[in-house]
């Protein structure tokens, strides 16, 4: 600050003049201060990165330029990172890949650009060939070329501008925003005091090209003195002087407006007193503090505007070149300055403008993360965006082969090295159970043991429960109170969840529900004698509760008491008549088969042989054969009518559950006929008595369960007999179920499901995986659903792998679509063969793996 005394200028006090830049002081790794005002540090001074102290070591295998040499790796074996450890892991180095060989600081800027080299193996090491095309910069600036010669980040610097005139003192190399004998207006008080009353304006001179922080001979508001002058400047002329004599008020006699010190701001005046003379007017204000010039940088209002150190870095409205981003990427590449403005607390802190690193967008010619490298995300094979690999699967036959799992498939013998569809298996670890007692439907997981949901089944009487393909559940309630209510007797289908979808009014006691091929739900009435078809999918949305669409309803002359969908499409039930039915879910037409008796009902995975329970007519577990003549085979399990659940295991094993008697349940030999072992189904855990086994399923472990109507719990059995656990449900509730009710029967008989599962292994802890390809036969009325995993490790590939990828049923597969799977070393394809028909099987063959790593 300079002080005019007797009319001239003193010395300049306070000012701060450009000094020699230095590390001095500076921790390594921080970037020193612009102690020389030229706007950008010293290169001289920092090291190749921009940063005080020695530069950082190359660290090898990362593909950065650590030590910013302009090299990447150098001196490091370019492919250590490859994993191989033999097998068909093959190392894949790096070609194509940007390079420079000239200074870091200049490397992307002006005519200065990256060149290739490759990575190969010389005398048993790999190694970097000689970095080729790539260019330096020149000596010196070429005038008036409009290009960076000497790759500084700047043109034509050091030109004379052709349209300036030097011998006018004006500085030609730069834009003045200010001449050294120019003024202007200035005032500091607030804008409506201004020219009103005593104040007025000062003038503020250009010094050096900048204007200067003082306002000189501006006068501003002060506080109104009642000596007819307007001092406070707001129009008005000695207003407020009178009072009463001897009382007393707050008083300010600064300045105005003015920003008095509170909590929210950091102003130092404040309020003083004073009291009111015998005149009537107002005697001395005392304790006032009044504002003061602005004292730059103590962080304080001093002149108590409402502002903290305004016009302390510059003036509002003047502007200057900035950049927010790492310092050793201004002017590389894409990045470019932006423009900051100067606001009157000083300058905003937004850069306008600016361009900063951004991701590397292959191929475009461009180097967008400002490394000075263009296009330096190829990959290893040098491409942009495309596979650089490809294993081929072309035996898929052998199921021994490393990281292969055939579960449910065979190979094909119509088409050597592919696999199709064998024995069935199914892979649904849930079970559904009605809770009678409460009018609700439960869902437990079959691997834990643990329920899931318990949910209103949106009608009474719940008892028969069928598992649909995706995993929603069809619910028949028996509406026993009054079953010509459908909010009491009906056909439900429920989401994974246990929410409502729609609601079917299955009117009568619906007794019977199952799901046939093509996911058309079947439901039976006892006492009505009909036979209910639903669409799977389609719901009146405008009726409350949604309904299910009801496709036919078929008069039948049997009662049914359960139902069951054959491998070829038939429909057969469980009934207390002398006949069963064999209908033909396509063309509706049926015929009646004798049989011994009946409750349960389940169909074989092996032959396709009818197993009934031994309820109604007190018969023996029983079976029919599906075709004609129809023969009959009777066990010497069950007889005397104890038996309500039936059902056939994947290896056409029979199991049975006695609801009276004995409590138990059984597992029968189908060749011989004879019970194989048996066990009681206790009550409840610890329990040595039965109470009620209703209902039998198998699990996708092969594991059996139990559900007892009695007690609220279920039991789990392995295949020998064995009780393995005993799980709550809803103790002290009725639990009846007996229907398939883990969706096992929908899965190995009517619609057929096997699993082909191939892991890869590309010895590479980041690959990018592009696509899969395959050939498949895949005839009407089958299936092929393949869909895709990753993870870090094989065994990850289990326990923590990436969320699945697909479903998808054609070739090619594309995985760029699945971003997450990248970055992880193995892959997991899981292929599901079906079909709805028996003797009807599709198949896959010569599976391909395409990807590509950094």
């Amino acid at each position: 600050i300079s002080t005019c005394t007797n009319g001239v200028w003193g010395p300049c006090e306070g000012e701060i003049l450009p000094q020699k830049e230095s590390c001095s002081g500076v921790k390594d790794g921080e970037i020193p201060p612009d102690t020389d005002c030229n706007g950008e540090v010293d290169k001289t001074v920092v090291n190749l990165c921009g940063y005080c102290g020695p530069p950082p070591q190359e660290i090898c295998g990362n593909a950065k330029d650590d030590n910013c040499n302009g090299e990447v790796d150098e001196g490091c074996d370019c492919n250590a990172d490859c994993q191989c450890s033999g097998g068909d892991c093959v190392c894949q180095p790096r070609y194509n890949q940007p390079c420079y060989g000239g200074p870091v600081n200049n490397m992307g800027k002006g005519i200065c650009k990256s060149g290739l080299h490759d990575c190969i193996q010389i005398n048993g090491k790999w190694q970097w060939t000689e970095c080729v095309g790539y260019v330096l910069p020149e000596q010196s600036e070429t005038c008036d070329d409009k290009l960076d010669n000497d790759c500084d980040g700047y043109t034509d610097e050091g030109c004379q501008n052709q349209n300036c005139d030097p011998t006018t003192g004006e500085n030609c190399t730069i834009d003045p925003e200010c001449e050294d004998w120019m003024t202007r207006p200035c005032y500091t008080g607030s804008l409506d005091t201004r020219n009103k009353g005593s104040c007025h304006d000062g003038i503020q001179r250009c010094v050096n090209g900048f204007w200067s922080k003082i306002c000189e001979g501006e006068k501003t508001p002060t506080g109104e003195e009642c000596d007819g002058i307007d001092n406070d400047c707001d129009g008005e002329i000695d207003e407020g002087c009178e009072c009463t004599p001897g009382t007393t008020g707050e008083c300010y006699n600064g300045p105005v407006p003015v920003v008095f010190a509170d909590s929210n701001n950091k102003s130092i005046c404040k309020k003083g007193t004073r009291e009111c003379l015998p005149s009537g007017k107002w005697g001395e204000c005392n304790g006032a503090i009044l504002p003061v010039d602005e004292i730059c940088g103590d962080k304080i209002d001093n002149n108590c505007n409402g502002y903290v150190d305004e016009y302390c870095d510059c003036m509002p409205g003047q502007k200057r070149l900035c950049y927010t981003g790492n310092p050793n990427t201004r002017g590389v590449g894409a990045c470019k300055d932006g423009t900051e403005e100067c606001t009157i607390e000083g300058w905003s802190g937004i850069c306008n403008g600016e361009i900063k690193p951004s991701t590397e967008i292959c191929g475009d010619g461009i180097d967008n993360d400002c490394n000075g490298l263009i296009d330096d995300s190829v990959n290893a094979c040098g491409k942009c965006n495309e596979p650089c690999y490809e294993k081929d699967y072309t035996d898929l036959s052998d199921c021994n082969a490393d990281g292969r799992n055939c579960n449910g498939v065979e190979p094909d013998p119509n088409n050597p090295g592919s696999v199709t569809l064998g024995e069935a298996t199914f892979m649904t670890p849930f079970i559904y159970v009605a809770v009678q007692g409460k009018n609700h439907i439960a869902k437990l997981d079959t691997v834990t043991g643990q329920k899931i949901w318990q949910n209103p089944s949106f009608g009474t009487d719940p008892s028969r429960t069928a598992v649909a393909m995706d995993y929603s559940v069809w619910v028949g309630n028996r509406g026993f109170a009054n079953p010509n209510d459908p909010n009491q007797s009906n056909a439900v289908h429920l989401d994974i969840d246990g929410n409502l979808v729609c609601r079917a009014d299955v009117t009568g006691i619906c007794r019977g529900i199952a799901i046939d091929a093509y996911g058309y739900v079947w439901a039976g009435t006892w006492n009505t004698k009909k036979l209910y078809k639903i669409h799977p999918y389609e719901v009146d949305r405008t009726q409350d509760p949604p309904r299910c669409k009801v496709e036919a309803v078929y008069d039948i002359p049997i009662p049914v008491y359960g139902l069951a969908v054959d491998g070829k499409g038939y429909l057969w039930a469980s009934t207390n008549a002398a006949q069963t039915i064999k209908f033909d879910t396509t063309s509706g037409k049926y015929e009646l088969v004798s049989f011994l008796a009946a409750y349960g009902i389940a169909v074989s995975p092996k032959n396709g042989w009818i197993w009934f329970g031994s309820y109604h007519k007190t018969g023996c577990v029983n079976a029919v054969e599906p075709d004609p003549p129809y023969i009959t085979h009777n066990t010497n399990v069950g007889c005397g009518g104890i038996i309500t659940g039936v059902t056939v295991d994947r290896d056409g094993y029979v199991w049975a559950s006695a609801y009276t008697s004995t409590h138990k349940v059984y597992k029968i030999d189908p060749l011989t006929l004879t019970e194989i072992c048996s066990a009681l189904s206790p009550c409840s855990p610890g329990a040595n008595s039965g109470c009620d086994a209703r209902g039998v399923a198998e699990d996708s472990a092969g594991k059996i369960w139990v559900v007892n109507r009695g007690g609220g719990y279920a039991n789990r059995f392995t295949k020998d007999c064995k009780l393995e656990a005993t799980f709550p449900i809803d103790p002290g509730y009725y639990t009846y179920t007996y229907s398939d009710m883990t969706g096992q029967q929908l899965r190995i008989v009517t619609t057929k499901e096997g699993y082909f599962i191939q892991n890869f292994d590309s010895g590479y802890a980041n690959p990018q995986w592009y696509r899969i390809t395959f050939d498949s036969v895949v005839p009407p009325d089958t299936g092929l659903e393949l869909r895709v995993s990753a993870a870090n490790t094989a065994g990850e590939l289990q326990t923590n792998p990436t969320q699945w990828c697909g479903i998808f049923t054609t070739s090619p597969v594309d995985l760029t679509q699945c971003s997450f799977l990248n970055g992880h070393r193995w892959l997991q394809i899981e292929v599901k063969l079906s079909t709805k028909k028996d003797g009807v099987k599709p198949s896959i063959s010569n599976i391909k793996v395409y990807w590509a790593r950094p």
